[in-house]
């Protein structure tokens, strides 16, 4: 209105109303369902930009892919389990300490490094397996080694028995979990977390001390113990 005094008294041409300014209005945010939170199974909101595409997430959310789904294909159980077999590994006996006080030990072939910084290990017990109730109870446990003349305790910890550590010499660790004489390495770590695996369970841990000694490891392939030698063209 006063803008239109004004112009009157210059004696110009009063301008009309003029519209309002028109806001433009941002479309709403497109949902994707791609993230997952630490222990999460539903997925959480991604925000994607406007204008550069980038899908935007919440602070400390890890994002995880969404992968087309394919067809199951049916193996038979032991040739897949045959041909698994092929990958040679290390063995390993799995201790620790149930909350009762009574120790606890398994064969494993299934242990790996995770991560160095922050130092992580894993296993993958069977669902099936008798000691698993506990092994989740304990807060800690530990990896041993095998050493190439110790394939008798492979075979040891692999059986069921009242007392699995008869005639083994041991050493207690961090959370009670034994500590075996004479195996190559000895990690003792504190349980991290279970993940749910089909019909496994993979543990991860945190090592907290670990040492080391001399000698040729027990390795395993194809459904038989070797030792390791070096290779003739290396």
């Amino acid at each position: 209105a006063a803008a239109r005094a004004g112009a009157a008294r210059r004696g110009g041409q009063v301008p009309a109303d003029r519209p309002p300014v028109r806001q433009r209005l941002r479309r709403p945010a497109r949902l994707l369902p791609l993230v997952h939170g630490p222990g999460q199974g539903q997925g959480l909101p991604g925000r994607r930009h406007r204008r550069c595409g980038l899908t935007l997430f919440p602070f400390g959310v890890t994002m995880t892919s969404t992968l087309p789904k394919q067809p199951v294909t049916a193996f038979d159980s032991r040739e897949l389990r045959k041909a698994l077999g092929r990958y040679a590994t290390g063995v390993t006996v799995i201790t620790a300490r149930a909350p009762e006080g009574r120790r606890i030990g398994v064969t494993a072939n299934s242990f790996t490094s995770v991560s160095l910084d922050p130092p992580l290990v894993a296993w993958c017990p069977a669902k099936s397996a008798p000691s698993l109730p506990a092994l989740r109870q304990s807060t800690h446990f530990a990896v041993n080694v095998l050493a190439a003349d110790q394939h008798h305790l492979s075979r040891q910890f692999a059986t069921p028995a009242p007392d699995k550590f008869a005639g083994v010499t041991t050493t207690e660790g961090l959370g009670g979990a034994p500590l075996i004489e004479g195996a190559l390495a000895r990690f003792e770590c504190r349980t991290v977390r279970w993940v749910d695996a089909g019909d496994h369970v993979i543990c991860l841990g945190h090592v907290e001390r670990f040492d080391t000694s001399d000698g040729e490891p027990l390795v395993f392939h194809a459904g038989a113990y070797h030792v390791a030698t070096p290779h003739p063209d290396v």
